[in-house]
Formats: C-alpha cells, structure tokens, sequence
C-alpha cells in the first residue's frame, strides 16, 4: 500500500531543487518544512517520500520521522496528502515540461508580451456561442477546431471566474493580455478579461492551466 501521495514527493521534490545538491541545506529544510506539519501522520508520509525520493537511509526521512514521533508517539498511520499534481504550480510545470516554448499558452512563454491596447480600432462587440468544447480532442458537439487549419484562441477570463475561448481565424489575436472588454451574447452583457491566447493546433496544451472542457465563442 502506498504511503504517501502526489503531494508529499512534490514538497520533497522542491527541497531537492532548492539545496542545489547541498547536504545541510537538504536538512535545514526538511526541518523547516517538518516544524510546519502539526498532523503525525502526514509527518509519516512525508517521511516515506522522502525514503522515496532521497534513499530509504536518508537522514531527511528521519528528520520527518522523529516529527512524527514527537506529534503523536511511535504508533502513527501515515496520511498520505490526496493534492494531485494538476493543482499546484509544480503540477502545472510538470505537465510543461519538455513542450517547445512557442507551442505553449502565451503566458506561459519566454517572452511574454503584455498589451493594454487592443490592436483593431474597431474592435469586436459581440459574440456567438458555440458551446463548449474539450480542449484534448479540440471539438465539441456544436465546434471542431480542426475543421480550421489557421486561427488564435483567445483565453478571457468571466466575472465569476470561469474561463471562455473566444475562436478568432486570424494568426493574431485580436486581443491583448489585460484587455477588458464588454460583450454581449444570448442576450447577455458580460465584462471579461483576457488572459491569455494561443495558436489553434497547439489547443490540447491549454488543459493544465484551464481544465478540459471550456465554452468556446466566436466574434460576430
């Protein structure tokens, strides 16, 4: 049975990037972090990921270990963390990891361009609801990205929180990150931001930001 979860070898796994490969600094930590958990069992488990991570002779899983102790005696059943990757930052890098910068949302890239301006002088007002679509596959019952070889996704932001993909044929957006704009659509009038963007046939990489299944819009 597994010990441990996503989350405890993602917080040993940062102690790893940040020591560098020093000893001491791995240990000093492994304390910090430890003197942080008031739960014995999740000391436990953050202990046998470490056994994982480092070695099972690891004085870093001791540190962890003697946390657990000191919380709730030698008895403890370790509590593995239920965080899957997919909700932290590390997550989020994990899933980029190895993708070429410019096949990435364009926040996400080298360099990040941050406009307040829109680029048209007549911008678009209106929009037409297309349903939503799931960002993997790139279709939707109402919507198939890939009956369009060319266009820019453009990633808004709503009031409450919740992300929409507005559909635009140009090699541009025709947004810039930080516009906010006003929009009417199923007799609706909305105020949205735009947050991001990218190219049509790199859709599937919107997944670990925005989730999978997102409304999809397109100007009017």
């Amino acid at each position: 049975m597994k010990k441990y979860g996503s989350k405890d070898i993602m917080r040993i796994e940062s102690i790893r990037k940040k020591s560098q490969g020093d000893y001491l600094n791995q240990i000093m930590y492994a304390y910090n972090m430890s003197c942080a958990i008031t739960e014995p069992g999740k000391a436990m488990a953050r202990g046998y990921a470490a056994q994982e991570v480092f070695g099972e002779y690891s004085a870093l899983a001791y540190v962890f270990f003697e946390r657990a102790y000191d919380l709730g005696g030698v008895d403890v059943k370790p509590v593995a963390s239920v965080n899957t990757w997919e909700n932290t930052e590390e997550g989020i890098e994990a899933e980029y990891e190895g993708i070429p910068n410019n096949e990435l949302p364009a926040s996400r890239r080298n360099k990040k361009l941050f406009f307040t301006q829109s680029k048209f002088k007549t911008p678009f007002s209106r929009l037409i609801n297309l349903g939503k679509i799931n960002v993997i596959k790139g279709s939707g019952p109402k919507f198939n990205l890939y009956d369009h070889s060319t266009g820019t996704l453009e990633i808004w932001k709503a009031e409450n929180g919740t992300y929409k993909i507005v559909y635009t044929f140009h090699y541009e957006p025709i947004y810039r990150i930080g516009d906010k704009r006003t929009f009417k659509y199923d007799n609706k009038t909305v105020i949205w931001e735009m947050i991001d963007y990218i190219e049509v046939e790199h859709v599937s990489n919107l997944a670990p930001l925005y989730g999978k299944s997102i409304a999809i819009y397109n100007y009017d």
